[in-house]
């Protein structure tokens, strides 16, 4: 599956902020789920969307984050921007 993946650190007092100008299946993973994710097993999102504008989550803890922006049956490029609030 072609996806676009982005890399945070973040606390709790963070809001990670995703914009796509495309629906897009939007997931925030921590690391060892992400691992699991690249590895093709099935995963337990900490926070997951289907959206065609972006979401925003809130942090839930403190560490490393990962926001994957899977394209899903969408066939072309999408675009996606996370910022960190």
């Amino acid at each position: 599956m072609e996806y676009i993946h982005y890399q945070i650190r973040a606390f709790p007092h963070n809001k990670i902020v995703v914009t796509v100008d495309k629906q897009a299946n939007i997931k925030l993973l921590n690391t060892i789920m992400y691992e699991r994710y690249k590895s093709g097993k099935h995963v337990k999102a900490s926070l997951e969307f289907l959206d065609s504008s972006g979401t925003s989550f809130k942090v839930p803890y403190k560490g490393e984050w990962h926001v994957i922006v899977e394209h899903g049956n969408y066939h072309g490029k999408i675009t996606a921007r996370v910022d960190i609030e």
